[in-house]
């Protein structure tokens, strides 16, 4: 006799309320100015750079061998489903719904890339002492390489770059206003060239509509235009030097901020994490560089447009490949599925019937400390990133919208939290039938979760990346904020519904 509908149901249904939980306190204290913008971009940073590597090298290594290669084939090919799929049924709802022309990258950015790290994790380590699922842990780490290939296709291979599309305009008319201004500076000397790049650097804060037109209190906006006084004040010494100007911006800032505690601002919002990430006036003038998901960077025209033809291009994919294989997600991925593809090296960090290694006066493997320390620092990525994402979600604002204007996130979440689960779960159905999940009731598990996820949450940053602080139309950050508030709330029924059909019907429980 399986296990009764009502338990599936509530096995199902329970994880939720930790994932929620752990969203609603990131939500309360982004609100309290506790978990600030700069606060959540540091946090980012240390998940992407030592959390979640950390995380993936640890379940990898421990629960991956050399016979799941044949596992692997299939998660990689069920993971460019899921991406390429939704991209293209988010962009077939755009269409029907008559999407603002000015977001259809953001658009397929919320298809293609889903989130597959916290959530699905989140979810699976809540059902590790249900009795149901075994080898949770192994589950985690198929998860993961979920993870690894959509992080190779939107970072290592530029596809963050469809939100650029977005901002096409925008980026022309800046670009072109810049070659104007060259054109008519006085021989193009180093000190007006220097204080060129100094006004159009990102710390620049002028006068930033998408501030005033989100910024209702007065507090917030007396203390930004303090700021903005003091470092229009700094700027206008023209005889320092390019540091010197830059060195008092900072001071002047930290100044400010000393007399005004941040938590006794007002909450801060999306105009907040524009200011923050928006790289526009640097992009206006160069490309864009991956240093981390967590910190793009900038990269002059002249390396780009020195490499012409299809040689250049070439180079240009190959060396972007490799400085991406430099990062530390990519660096653990490998060295995690180097060692868990070689006997008796694995058998060097954790025990395997495949290899023996003469243990450590502890009865353990050599390199077991090596385990205990990633996965002791592991263990805080999915806490992070849950809190991370109610802090997001907590600065999203959807007040002055036209109702027009919701057509497209909330058909957008049908498909992605709806229609698509529907046909992941018939193609893994298929996938089962044929034997490519190899009688491992985990991965089937897992596969039909991804297919039923939100979107990651890069795109907000992403987004805010290209945005000029002073632009005038705020499309872009609208419809973001609208989808993200739709799915999550949708999120709450069809990710325990998909949970429960996967247990019961297609897992037989």
């Amino acid at each position: 006799m399986g296990v009764p509908l009502g338990e599936v149901i509530y096995l199902a249904v329970k994880p939720m309320f930790k994932i929620y939980a752990l969203i609603a306190i990131g939500f309360y204290l982004s609100r309290r100015n506790i978990l600030s913008v700069d606060t959540t971009k540091n946090l980012s940073s240390i998940a992407i750079m030592v959390l979640l590597p950390s995380l993936m090298f640890n379940k990898i290594v421990t629960n991956i061998d050399n016979s799941d290669i044949a596992q692997i084939g299939t998660i990689a090919f069920l993971g460019l489903f899921n991406m390429f799929g939704g991209a293209l049924l988010c962009f077939l709802a755009g269409l029907a719904t008559r999407c603002p022309k000015v977001w259809y990258g953001g658009l397929i950015s919320v298809g293609l890339f889903p989130n597959i790290s916290d959530l699905p994790i989140a979810y699976l380590q809540s059902l590790e002492d249900s009795g149901i699922l075994s080898n949770v842990d192994r589950g985690v780490s198929f998860d993961c390489i979920y993870t690894v290939i959509q992080v190779l296709f939107q970072f290592n291979l530029g596809l963050y770059r469809l939100i650029e599309f977005d901002f096409r305009d925008a980026l022309k008319a800046a670009n072109t206003k810049n070659l104007q201004d060259e054109e008519e500076s006085p021989n193009g000397s180093d000190s007006t060239q220097e204080l060129d790049d100094m006004d159009r650097a990102p710390t620049h804060t002028s006068d930033l509509s998408i501030d005033s037109s989100l910024d209702d209190n007065s507090d917030r906006g007396n203390h930004l235009r303090f700021l903005r006084e003091k470092e229009n004040s700094v700027r206008n010494t023209g005889s320092n030097t390019h540091r010197g100007l830059d060195l008092g911006r900072r001071d002047s800032v930290a100044s400010a901020t000393s007399n005004h505690s941040l938590r006794e601002l007002p909450s801060e919002n999306m105009a907040d994490v524009v200011r923050q990430y928006s790289r526009f006036s640097e992009l206006a003038t160069g490309t864009v560089k991956m240093s981390d998901p967590a910190d793009l960077q900038v990269a002059p025209k002249s390396q780009i447009l020195s490499r012409n033809g299809f040689l250049g291009l070439f180079k240009s994919v190959f060396f972007l490949l490799v400085e991406s294989l430099q990062k530390p997600i990519s660096i653990a991925m490998i060295i995690a599925i180097t060692i868990c593809m070689i006997p008796w090296v694995k058998a060097l960090f954790v025990q395997t019937d495949q290899a023996h290694i003469s243990p450590a006066p502890d009865k353990l493997p050599p390199l077991s400390f090596i385990m205990d320390i990633t996965s002791y620092i592991g263990a805080a990525q999915v806490p992070f990133g849950l809190l991370i994402l109610g802090g997001t979600i907590g600065r999203l604002r959807i007040k002055n919208i036209p109702l027009s204007r919701w057509r497209t996130p909330l058909v957008v979440t049908a498909v992605r939290l709806v229609l698509l689960p529907v046909i992941g779960c018939a193609l893994n159905s298929k996938v089962h039938k044929d034997g490519l999940f190899y009688n491992d009731p985990i991965l089937y598990f897992v596969s039909n979760l991804v297919f039923c996820m939100p979107p990651a949450t890069s795109n907000i940053y992403l987004t805010a990346f290209y945005t000029p602080p002073d632009y005038q139309d705020h499309t872009q950050v609208d419809c973001l904020a609208m989808s993200y508030i739709c799915h999550y709330i949708a999120l709450a029924i069809c990710l325990p519904f998909t949970a429960s059909y996967t247990l019961k019907v297609s897992l037989k429980y």
